[in-house]
């Protein structure tokens, strides 16, 4: 698109004196009497980088100023004259009401609520009053045919001879319709839980609140009972307290704080400028309330499972029942179904038109936004939003990352505007591409970005704020309150006492890509085919290997079986798993039907022993793996002989404390075999649970013993960390202390510990390992030894 700038001619219109266009410019664009007068001035640059419509109003206006403007292309602008209007010149950044109002040139344009957004509006309210209506007729009804079918059966149940018949009649009717009313009825009594936020104090950003309250001023809407603050790339306007605050006009403004970092004002401004929009739709904010509360309570019955279906499917499990019981729960069941499929149907119908709604309520607020900061801001925020929503998936997988090391970004706004800073041109591309591609669908609360720009750009405002300094000043001490805001973020998480975590931004990302690089090295190392696996890095018996690109090409030629073994090896561990569970149902007494589990019988002894014999042969599976293992162990043998005295001592460090640690390996299978076993168990219906309880004491017993046996093996392995004298110590950092008796936790807890201590034993072993594989990769890349995806080379 070709830009545009709006360029003074210094010559007045015939019927206009100096002193009258002079006064005209200072009154609408609250321009000094001396700024006013450069205006006047032949080549003065009025607006730079507009498109042709924005340009073209640019020059009506003036006209009626009584001030001739000409448009020229930017290339022809020459850079040494001042933009007046754009960018007038602060002493420093303003903070007080006077100064954001000097800011901002011209009178807000109120406009009327156009026809596709009335209508909408009246759509949704005709839609909310249906659907509540078809959903308490739905009740009443049920009231009534219980009241009508119970005349109906007084009057002819002595006609009925068959005693078995009458308790059917009464019975199985009023059973399916007691439990409808209630499956109905519980939504309307439902709680839920009510958000937490961190609000914002105006000592902590007196700008930000003078500039919300001019804007407010500016654009006659109410003014935000309260502003709080959270670490997403968003901004939202909603009630205080729920529906009487949309009638108080008690409203709550929360703004993201990586848009303050990641924004100039005027950008910032037009999202804030599009949240009062919504401020202003008083009407529409009750309706969307009042519709969304409605979609809820379908949604509820449409799709979430409640106590009630557990209960009947509980009930329906058993066995004992008479068949006026099982009748009974059936015809609840099914009418229960026949009732989910018809709010599941008005549930669509109403989120689809409240999306409509919510979709003409945005191009509604947009219109605000584009009102105050002119419509050729609003695609560059779209692309800024963009990178942002990126920058803060990039700052979350760190987090992720970061997480199994006991770490968290000390602040995470910063680290989405620093990582949106850093976009590639790579990326810039595909984001515009995205927008470029995207479509509006019916079922989204937002149009797509495009569509957005498209109605702005045809819009063509000038704006009444154009002044671009970083929304950032706007904040006093605004990393601390980053870092305040981020461990608010982390509490809701359910994280306990953050602090203890966060680590300063800068060294858990370098951190970070040092892992990225590590785990390249891995996959490369062992051409993506590694699993999760202990490896036996010893010697070969009977080694024959005198070179480096010998033992690489004998990998490359046994890797087929390896991986064919590997899986056989897998299906092994697994039928384990399967055959151990169904004892443990048989221990608790339980029928089991022996297909189920792949095993060959239900007798307790025998299953016993065939529990015996597949772990005979999964061990010898595992010895026909060590051929494999061993060649590794001679890789890195010979990739030593590549390395400098240091980086030799590293690798001999990384793989003593690899060899010593797979003494656990054996552990950690019991250990996820036990954990296997007690999820399952635990899944059953809450009635077996008295029946299976000495099974699950009985393996929790086993499960303890193995995770003691686990801990004190770690205490006599090194790890390469410094916090950490021995793996022992990082284990409980991750499970916390073990207890030495069962009763000291729940036994879910005892399990839980054990599953936490496979995991960090596997991670440590992943990332030294990861470690090794990089001195060996660098080793073998310097000396020009292809990887393992490569074909075989050939020894010179």
């Amino acid at each position: 698109m070709i830009q545009l700038s709006v360029i003074s001619t210094g010559i007045l219109e015939s019927e206009f004196e100096e002193k009258k266009v002079i006064h005209n410019i200072i009154t609408t664009f609250k321009l000094s009497a001396e700024d006013a007068k450069k205006l006047l001035l032949k080549d003065a640059v009025i607006r730079k980088n507009v498109n042709r419509g924005f340009a073209d109003k640019l020059v009506k206006q003036f006209s009626k100023f009584g001030l001739k403007v000409k448009i020229i292309e930017n290339k022809s602008t020459e850079k040494k004259i001042e933009n007046i209007i754009l960018q007038p010149k602060l002493s420093n950044t303003p903070e007080t009401k006077e100064a954001f109002e000097k800011l901002i040139n011209g009178e807000f344009v109120q406009e009327k609520v156009n026809t596709n957004y009335r209508y909408s509006l009246l759509l949704a309210l005709l839609v909310s009053l249906v659907a509540p209506i078809v959903y308490l007729s739905t009740i009443f009804a049920l009231f009534y045919i219980s009241v009508f079918y119970g005349h109906l059966l007084a009057e002819n149940i002595e006609n009925v001879s068959s005693i078995f018949l009458k308790i059917l009649a009464v019975i199985v009717p009023y059973f399916i319709i007691m439990v409808l009313i209630l499956f109905l009825l519980r939504p309307l009594f439902s709680r839920y839980p009510t958000p937490k936020y961190f609000e914002m104090k105006r000592a902590d950003g007196p700008a930000l609140f003078n500039l919300i309250d001019v804007m407010c001023e500016k654009m006659s809407v109410p003014f935000p009972e309260q502003i709080c603050l959270d670490t997403s790339v968003n901004a939202s306007a909603g009630a205080m307290y729920g529906y009487l605050s949309l009638r108080k006009k008690q409203l709550r403004l929360t703004i993201g704080l990586p848009l303050i970092l990641g924004l100039n004002i005027r950008e910032f401004s037009g999202i804030l400028a599009h949240e009062f929009g919504h401020f202003s739709q008083s009407s529409a904010m009750k309706t969307y309330y009042i519709v969304n509360t409605i979609n809820n309570w379908f949604f509820q019955r449409a799709y979430v499972q409640d106590t009630w279906d557990e209960r009947l499917n509980t009930w329906s499990k058993k066995a004992d029942w008479h068949i006026v019981g099982t009748l009974s729960i059936y015809g609840a069941q099914q009418t229960i179904k026949v009732a989910r499929y018809i709010f599941m149907l008005l549930y669509k119908l109403n989120h689809r038109l409240t999306q409509y709604m919510s979709r003409a309520m945005e191009y509604d607020a947009d219109s605000y936004g584009s009102r105050f900061v002119g419509s050729d801001q609003f695609e560059k925020t779209s692309i800024t939003l963009r990178k942002l929503h990126y920058a803060a998936d990039q700052a979350d997988q760190i987090n992720i990352a970061s997480w199994n090391d006991d770490s968290l970004l000390a602040n995470l706004p910063l680290a989405t505007a620093k990582f949106a800073e850093q976009t590639s041109e790579e990326m810039l591309e595909r984001i515009k591409r995205e927008m470029q591609e995207s479509k509006t669908l019916s079922m989204d609360s937002h149009p797509a970005d495009n569509d957005r720009i498209s109605h702005i750009t045809q819009r063509n405002d000038p704006g009444i704020f154009v002044s671009e300094f970083p929304a950032k000043k706007l904040i006093n001490h605004i990393n601390q309150l980053c870092e305040a805001v981020t461990i608010d973020t982390y509490v809701r998480m359910g994280i306990r006492n953050p602090r203890k975590h966060m680590v300063a931004n800068h060294r858990l990302i370098d951190r970070d890509d040092h892992k990225e690089t590590l785990q390249l090295s891995y996959h490369t190392f062992f051409n993506r085919d590694y699993n999760n696996r202990f490896l036996n890095l010893s010697p070969l018996p009977d080694n024959k290997l005198t070179h480096h690109i010998q033992c690489m090409n004998e990998i490359r030629r046994l890797q087929p079986q390896f991986i064919e073994d590997f899986d056989t090896f897998t299906q092994q561990l697994q039928q384990i798993n399967y055959a151990s569970l169904a004892k443990a149902y048989l221990a608790s007494h339980m029928y089991i039907e022996p297909k189920e589990f792949n095993i060959k019988s239900d007798n307790i002894r025998e299953l016993e022993y065939e529990i015996g014999t597949l772990t005979s042969e999964m061990r010898m599976q595992q010895k026909q793996l060590f051929a494999f293992d061993q060649l590794f162990y001679h890789r890195i043998i010979f990739n030593k002989a590549l390395l400098s005295e240091e980086k030799n001592q590293q690798l001999d460090i990384l793989l003593k404390n690899l060899q010593d640690m797979y003494i656990l390996e054996s552990i950690i299978i019991s250990l996820q075999q036990h954990i296997y076993v007690f999820n399952c168990l635990l899944n059953c219906d809450d009635e077996l649970h008295e029946q299976i309880a000495p099974t699950i004491n009985r393996l929790t017993d086993i499960t303890l013993t193995d995770s003691h046996k686990a801990i004190n093996e770690a205490k006599n392995i090194n790890i390469v960390d410094e916090k950490f004298e021995n793996l022992a110590e990082f284990i409980e950092s991750w499970s916390g202390v073990l207890p030495t008796q069962k009763q000291t936790y729940q036994l879910d807890e005892h399990f839980d510990t054990a599953e936490k201590i496979c995991k960090a034993i596997h991670y440590q072993y992943y990332w030294q390992f990861a470690e090794i594989a990089a001195l060996c990769s660098h080793a073998e890349r310097f000396n020009k030894i292809s990887p393992l995806s490569f074909p075989t080379q050939t020894m010179d």
